[in-house]
């Protein structure tokens, strides 16, 4: 830039970025943000539409469309049917389970929160989350130690501290 050289359309280079690693992070957070600022949230939907069309064996593209889910302003049963579909593609992936336990996390709080009572629903959310931790942790170990505190909380709440340890 200093030299003189011309930057060219953001765009242009983010597309020829893309079309070298479909999946690059920071290229689509930079795409998604330029669309945003445009006002341009129709553009959104259809890059992810076409990016889950066209990787439909993968779970990326519904990761990456949960991480960036503020672009869409996707809703919490939105973002869980994006992790269940990726589930179903993948049910080994880390990244998948340890989303399913956050999103289950965080729809037990929210019901908690509004219902200050035990109910069916938070019952299933923390057992679902519960689930979604142990399996996490048994791909990965390295995420024991950030999952420990909901684990345990999980089955505090649940009354079952048998088994607590991951």
């Amino acid at each position: 830039i200093f030299s003189g050289e011309q930057i060219g359309n953001p765009m242009t280079k983010i597309s020829e970025l893309l079309a070298v690693d479909k999946f690059n992070s920071t290229a689509i957070e930079l795409k998604l943000d330029i669309y945003n600022r445009l006002n341009q949230k129709d553009s959104i939907k259809i890059f992810f539409d076409n990016l889950i069309d066209s990787n439909r064996n993968s779970p990326f593209p519904y990761l990456l469309r949960v991480k960036f889910a503020r672009f869409e302003s996707l809703k919490d049963d939105e973002i869980l049917n994006c992790l269940k579909t990726a589930f179903s593609i993948d049910s080994s992936n880390v990244k998948v389970n340890y989303y399913l336990a956050k999103i289950y996390y965080n729809l037990f709080n929210k019901d908690q929160l509004s219902n200050w009572r035990k109910t069916e629903q938070s019952n299933d959310y923390a057992k679902n989350t519960i689930y979604f931790i142990n399996k996490t942790c048994s791909i990965n170990k390295n995420y024991s130690e950030t999952l420990k505190y909901p684990f345990v909380q999980l089955c505090n709440y649940l009354g079952d501290t048998d088994n607590i340890d991951i």
